[in-house]
């Protein structure tokens, strides 16, 4: 990294932040594992363990983030990306998207995921984790998602906050009409450094 870099990040891509923030935060990491790994963070020359429930864009291990096959510490390094969506609604659709969080019928069934996945993180990742996350609204219900990643996964340990905005502001949901709330489609991405 030569120059220094903002919070706010536009027109980069995800593994652009993430890229930024492994360099600033765990520069000497040698092992990273990415608990929802389809391969979006990764330019390819890092020592990255993909893991994911339905393994495919090069991830190479399937597991479920919520009980990853992996012994105490065998990383440094965690960079977990869980579903921002649930509740399929009225147009479940047909993608691979919604086939793989299809389990995820209420937030009460995303808040446990991530919960399990917070415990897997701090058990596998010898230094801390990379947590990217987005605020939801369902049903006209608004949901701080980052303040229940950073419950779970202890305020304590957050030691950075970046943003990735996409300049795109959504109203309520797929029926849109009256704006109820300022619902932009940006992602948080939080770093957790465990004590020693």
């Amino acid at each position: 990294m030569t120059e220094r870099q903002s919070a706010l990040f536009r027109g980069v891509r995800s593994r652009d932040v993430i890229r930024t923030l492994m360099e600033l935060h765990f520069p000497r990491a040698k092992g990273i594992a990415d608990l929802w790994g389809k391969g979006a963070f990764w330019f390819g020359g890092e020592l990255v363990l993909g893991l994911d429930i339905e393994p495919r864009l090069g991830c190479a291990v399937r597991a479920d983030a919520q009980a990853v096959p992996l012994r105490y510490h065998a990383v440094d390094v965690a960079v977990f990306d869980p579903p921002f969506t649930w509740s399929r609604g009225r147009n479940p659709g047909s993608t691979m998207l919604h086939k793989d969080f299809s389990y995820l019928a209420r937030y009460e069934d995303l808040y446990r995921l991530l919960a399990e996945a917070a415990k897997e993180c701090r058990r596998i990742a010898r230094l801390g984790a990379i947590v990217k996350i987005a605020d939801s609204v369902k049903h006209g219900r608004y949901h701080a998602v980052h303040a229940d990643v950073l419950s779970l996964f202890g305020a304590e340990a957050l030691d950075d906050i970046a943003i990735l905005d996409s300049m795109v502001v959504r109203p309520d949901g797929p029926n849109w009409g009256e704006q109820r709330h300022l619902r932009n489609t940006h992602s948080f991405f939080l770093v957790f450094k465990w004590q020693k």
